[in-house]
């Protein structure tokens, strides 16, 4: 049996805070301990999605209407056998936790093995603990594949740029802004002129 390296530990010391954050979101639930607007929100847009209710009667609007993410379809149909809120909770903390650790696997191929504390440090931000542990927002959706797409630009994989960019923008689709400047790293990029046309390709379909 094989010890893990020093670097392998450090990236996963980002799961404790994440997964202490998590369960305090689900308690702060389960006790009738919150008090916001996101989480009901977006609870009632993934159910009305799911049964193919289209109209939010939280702000009364069709959803089209509002800011759109369609990663809230899969994740009501899920809801409609496991609880809409409970989905919605452990999506949001596996995606936070995914991205610490990429982050954290960034830091160390670039910093070395200390590097890898980048990861913790993402996960301990006041702002995610906040959102993990209180509401739910499709934006922390977003982390895990936007750090996925870091990943693609360092490796210089188009394919999985592309692919980690759409799933950024299935997340909510004002993060176009984002993935529009990740196209401009791509095509920044001096060392991977096969990211180019990847990097237009996001970069145009961002904007528009």
């Amino acid at each position: 049996m094989t010890t893990p390296s020093p670097t392998r530990r450090l990236e996963w010391t980002v799961w404790p805070p994440i997964l202490v954050f998590g369960a305090l979101g689900a308690l702060r639930f389960s006790t009738l301990h919150n008090q916001t607007f996101d989480l009901a929100f977006y609870a009632r847009m993934a159910h009305g999605m799911a049964r193919g209710d289209l109209y939010d009667p939280i702000v009364g609007a069709h959803v089209l209407g509002l800011h759109l993410s369609p990663i809230l379809l899969p994740l009501g149909l899920l809801g409609l056998m496991f609880g809409q809120v409970p989905v919605l909770l452990l999506a949001q903390t596996l995606s936070a936790g995914l991205a610490a650790q990429g982050l954290a696997r960034l830091g160390a191929q670039r910093l070395g093995s200390w590097g890898a504390l980048t990861g913790l440090v993402f996960a301990l931000h006041p702002n995610v603990g906040h959102v993990l542990s209180y509401e739910f927002h499709p934006g922390t959706l977003a982390l895990a594949p936007l750090v996925w797409s870091l990943h693609a630009l360092d490796r210089g994989d188009a394919r999985a740029f592309v692919w980690a960019c759409v799933g950024v923008l299935l997340c909510r689709e004002d993060l176009a802004a984002v993935t529009a400047l990740m196209g401009l790293c791509a095509l920044l990029q001096p060392n991977a002129p096969t990211l180019r046309p990847a990097g237009w390709l996001v970069f145009v379909s961002s904007l528009l």
